[in-house]
């Protein structure tokens, strides 16, 4: 470090500059220099006097104030690439890169507080390939903001866009990574698919819901995609031709996919890494990958599956290297036999982004062991009744709603309606809010919820109407105001607006001076009374004939000086204003009359009408980030939310049919039969309602594989009531 900052090219007497940055010389004797916490117009000119017109390969800046950048900044500094990031930059003229026309190449400015795209500044950098401006504040990408440059890598993450349809114009021949992670999308932006040498595309962490059929066709070039962490429930059988030659990566991870979709990877013959874990997938179709001969890694931890076909996997034994799986409910028993064999005989790797258990859910005493601590014959047949169930198709499973979902409590809290509930059902994958205005014939959804969270609060709901609020298990797929028993629902009527603070200031301040005034008479009428009885002389006359001084000198009443001490506007005349509580606990009649009624009535003073409830809570946004998304918007009954539950059905047949136990775990039909203990334990869910919670057994070790984040669109989780 001591030997990098001596390169520094500015006298050693700036001992600030020589503090703050580090520099060094690259092969071609290019200056690069970083800093942090610095004085940025203190930089520059030291820069301008000690180098002047010396190409620098990289100026760095972080943690320092840069609030904009003006005409001609870089006057005398040729640099090449320019690195900005968390400086509170605010503005760029659009002269600030003149004379970097011909020698500008990468621009980051992530993290900072532009507030739009600086097509002006960037309009004339004819050698530009990268710009990032992640992590800002900009709202709109304007039609043709890069037409006249030639990027290769395009970055806007994590800023609340609204895309303009023309809004890529010009880079269709260029552009090679485009990145819209967390921008708040709903659906893909207009223009995309004319991006025909795109070849990475990041949509993470966005609100997409549906792909249309082939919504990638026009990327020809398309060999990485990134859709983790949104809200798909179901993928068009088409939605990937045009990308199916080239597609080679593909991340589904955290969506709400409940089936496999066999039809759209049908045609997936290049694809080599899969990610689909941490959905809702419940059985693997013994077909659902044949057309991916060259898959080498596929991830499907994090799903409420069971167990997994052999027969999905065995044209994939030369080419399958990585196998993530694992989870609470995963049966280690005869039928994942093959998985051991495959760790011994083709060095498969097995991992799992899960945690206690992270591989096995059952038999318990497999809980603590991975795949690599188990041989293949410790995998036996477990007897468990819904397996066979489920084989032999004997079964059924109980009413969808049934005793699932105990409603304890809904009331009103402010704007916001709380609602409580319980459930004693074991293995239950998650729960659910819906809400409707009275009288609507469709609910709206709240955002899955893990097994875990009791509690919901819709904010901001408008006031003088009634809303239904239901809670339902996330396997129910029939949600509607027929389908939805009334005991997991409860009604909430919401009030009239409050009087505002100024009203109810102004009232009680005439109240008081109006008393004040009653009071200062009477004491003033009874005084007199007192003296004229105690001297026998008539009451004075308040307004004598001759002229006298005013009234607040009250000892021009028969020149009596103890009136002088209370005069009409004495602090001691007027009574101090008294606040009075109403108890709540009283009668029937004061139920209507809450204290936290009260406070509701005056927080609506600044209030105004909007039809908006928040679709989460602070507690519901936590818990989804290791399973779910932040929110969600699908609606009522859509596709993909049929999960039937692991236990949730029953057998009558003969638990000892031969054909049955060969169906299970093939032709070894002496494998041993374990029986599991009497207690059936109930693991808590790794959806905890914190990242480091330890009361569900899960915690959360990467961030950035679990957490939907998006700072710019905190604002922007509100769903329509």
């Amino acid at each position: 470090a001591v030997a990098a900052r001596a390169e520094c090219p500015w006298p050693r007497d700036m001992a600030d500059l020589h503090g703050s940055c580090v520099c060094a010389y690259n092969a071609a004797t290019q200056l690069s220099v970083q800093c942090q916490f610095v004085d940025f117009s203190r930089l520059l000119g030291a820069l301008r006097a000690a180098i002047p017109n010396q190409e620098l390969d990289l100026l760095y800046v972080t943690n320092s104030t840069i609030a904009s950048l003006p005409n001609n900044v870089f006057a005398n500094i040729p640099v090449q690439n320019i690195q900005f990031s968390d400086c509170d930059l605010e503005a760029i003229a659009d002269g600030a890169f003149s004379g970097l026309e011909s020698r500008l190449r990468n621009i980051n400015l992530a993290g900072n507080s532009l507030t739009e795209v600086p097509t002006g500044a960037l309009q004339k950098l004819k050698r530009l390939q990268l710009v990032d401006l992640s992590k800002n504040r900009i709202t709109l990408v304007p039609d043709d903001a890069f037409k006249t440059l030639s990027l290769q890598t395009l970055k806007l993450a994590d800023n609340n866009l609204t895309v303009s349809a023309d809004a890529f114009s010009g880079l269709e021949k260029t552009l090679k990574n485009l990145n819209l992670k967390g921008t708040g999308l709903r659906t893909l932006p207009d223009g995309i698919e004319r991006l025909s040498s795109l070849a990475f595309l990041d949509l993470a962490q966005n609100s997409i819901t549906q792909l249309p059929p082939r919504a990638f066709a026009g990327l020809e070039s398309l060999t990485a995609l990134n859709l983790e962490r949104n809200l798909i429930q179901v993928l068009d059988g088409t939605v990937f031709e045009g990308v199916n030659n080239t597609l080679s990566s593909l991340s589904l991870l955290n969506n709400l996919i409940a089936d496999f979709p066999t039809e759209a990877m049908a045609i997936m013959g290049r694809l080599r890494v899969l990610d689909i874990g941490f959905n809702l997938l419940t059985q693997l179709p013994k077909d659902c990958l044949l057309a991916m001969r060259s898959l080498t890694l596929l991830a499907l931890d994090g799903n409420p599956l069971s167990t997994l076909p052999e027969a999905a996997f065995d044209h994939l034994r030369a080419t399958l290297r990585g196998l993530s799986l694992g989870g609470r409910f995963l049966t280690c028993d005869c039928r994942i036999r093959w998985i051991a064999r495959w760790i011994r005989d083709t060095d498969l790797q097995v991992t799992s982004r899960e945690r206690n258990p992270q591989f096995c859910g059952s038999p318990p005493e497999f809980r603590d062991r991975t795949f690599y601590q188990l041989n293949a014959e410790e995998f036996v047949l477990i007897f468990k009744p819904e397996t066979f169930a489920g084989a032999g198709g004997a079964a059924s499973r109980s009413s969808p709603f049934g005793e699932e979902v105990r409603v304890q409590d809904a009331y009103r809290r402010g704007s916001a309606v709380v609602i409580q509930w319980e459930s004693d059902v074991p293995n239950i994958l998650g729960f659910r809010v819906v809400y409707r205005l009275f009288g609507d014939d469709m609910f709206k959804q709240g955002p899955p919820l893990a097994p875990s969270e009791k509690e919901f609060k819709i904010k901001n709901v408008p006031s003088q109407e009634c809303i239904v609020v239901c809670v339902v298990s996330l396997e129910d797929i029939d949600i509607s105001p027929e389908t939805v028993p009334p005991r997991q629902c409860r009604e909430i009527r919401t009030d009239a607006a409050a009087p505002t603070h100024m009203d109810t200031f102004v009232i009680a301040a005439s109240a008081a001076i109006c008393g004040t005034i009653i009071i200062a008479v009477v004491v003033f009428v009874c005084c007199n009374r007192r003296r004229a009885a105690d001297r026998k002389q008539p009451l004075p006359s308040v307004l004598p004939a001759t002229p006298a001084p005013p009234l607040a000198s009250m000892g021009t009443l028969r020149g009596a000086k103890d009136w002088d001490q209370l005069s009409m506007y004495s602090h001691r005349s007027i009574p101090r204003a008294r606040m009075y509580h109403m108890d709540s606990k009283g009668g029937a009649g004061r139920d209507a009359f809450l204290a936290d009624e009260v406070r509701s009535q005056a927080s609506r003073a600044s209030w105004r009408r909007r039809s908006l409830a928040d679709g989460q809570s602070l507690r519901s946004y936590s818990a989804m980030s290791g399973h779910f998304p932040a929110h969600s918007g699908g609606g009522a009954g859509g596709p993909g939310l049929a999960l039937p539950r692991p236990g949730s059905a029953s057998s009558s047949r003969s638990l000892w049919q031969d054909a049955l136990l060969s169906d299970l775990c093939g032709p070894q039909h002496d494998i041993p039969l374990r029986r599991p203990s009497a207690s059936r334990d109930r693991s808590a869910s790794r959806l905890s309602s914190h990242f480091t919670d330890d009361t569900d057994g899960w915690t959360d070790h990467d961030m950035d594989i679990y957490m939907a984040a998006n700072a710019t669109a905190r604002g922007s989780s509100l769903v329509q009531l």
